[in-house]
């Protein structure tokens, strides 16, 4: 059994109005990080943990941030603020900080073209409040054409052959005629960063939550609908059924995200390449990890994306 925080009736009678008397506790994954936590009214929440030196590098100002982001209807694990009190966290006694955060409903989700029209208008909902947001957003700067193309391609092209170093070849050729000359003159803001199908929340066809936010790097706003795209794609592809109902989500989706905010024809049109971009980036990193399958998973994926790349950009317009 996984030990819950130390001290935890303590901690949490600092939220006893939100909780009531005698909430529930059950630990969570087994960092002893985070625990589950039912109110007497039923509602759940979950409460957060994290050394003192890494809640000052970056937590205080990231719950800011939540708070923020749960005021303009993001759906998000919002902290919730202690009795009495605007603050959003207990320093403990044992050189942590504790923070409760609402608990994202979940359930199974349900792809269908609302589905896709849901996601893109949410994620155009994250990004309008990201680029909104008045405080600071401590995070780095992106580089995704100079990464993918001299870093992440020269590493996977040395160590490829035959049939492989051939399909390699044709999509690095796509990439490179595309990315260089028009991704860097895109509108660029604060985005996910990290926006596949594991960090956003579903309940059937709605969206219930965007979650870690940790990364939001300065990129191009198109990053994060080809990377969602790519995700999928990649785990799409070699079924028939399931990748056509990825091309019938494909227009739902960019125009729900174009109903909360405007996209050029450039950054439609660039859509492949980044989704491309995408498995090259990742190809990489699990062959720096020593991740055969994954690598392979994610050539396929690529080489899958350049052979439809004509047809993906039939099904967005």
């Amino acid at each position: 059994m996984i030990p819950l925080f130390p001290g935890l009736d303590r901690i949490l009678q600092h939220w006893a109005s939100i909780l009531g008397d005698d909430p529930q506790a059950c630990p969570l994954g087994e960092k002893h990080t985070a625990v589950a936590i039912q109110a007497r009214n039923g509602k759940e929440y979950v409460l957060k943990a994290a050394e003192d030196t890494a809640f000052a590098d970056y937590i205080a100002d990231r719950l800011d941030l939540l708070a923020w982001l749960d005021s303009r209807g993001v759906p998000v694990a919002a902290p919730v603020p202690l009795d009495g009190g605007s603050h959003t966290f207990l320093a403990g006694v044992d050189g942590r900080r504790y923070w409760l955060a609402h608990r994202l409903p979940a359930g199974c989700p349900v792809e269908t073209p609302g589905w896709y029209a849901n996601t893109g208008a949410a994620i155009a909902h994250l990004h309008r409040a990201l680029a909104a947001y008045p405080g600071p957003i401590h995070s780095w700067r992106m580089d995704l054409v100079g990464d993918t193309l001299k870093v992440d391609a020269p590493l996977l092209r040395e160590r490829l052959a035959g049939a492989d170093a051939a399909a390699f070849a044709r999509a690095f050729g796509y990439l490179a005629q595309r990315l260089p000359g028009r991704l860097p003159g895109l509108p660029a803001q604060y985005i996910h960063g990290d926006c596949h199908g594991g960090n956003i929340v579903w309940d059937g066809e709605r969206v219930s939550g965007f979650i870690d936010l940790d990364h939001l790097p300065w990129g191009p706003r198109v990053y994060d609908l080809g990377y969602f795209l790519a995700d999928l794609a990649k785990n799409r592809f070699r079924e028939q059924a399931k990748i056509a109902n990825w091309f019938a989500g494909l227009r739902p989706f960019l125009r729900a995200y174009q109903a909360g905010l405007a996209l050029s024809e450039a950054e439609i049109t660039i859509l492949p390449a980044v989704m491309m971009a995408v498995q090259v980036r990742f190809a990489a990193w699990f062959e720096r990890h020593a991740d055969p399958g994954r690598v392979r998973l994610n050539l396929d994926a690529l080489y899958w994306l350049d052979e439809q790349s004509g047809r993906i950009l039939r099904e967005m317009e």
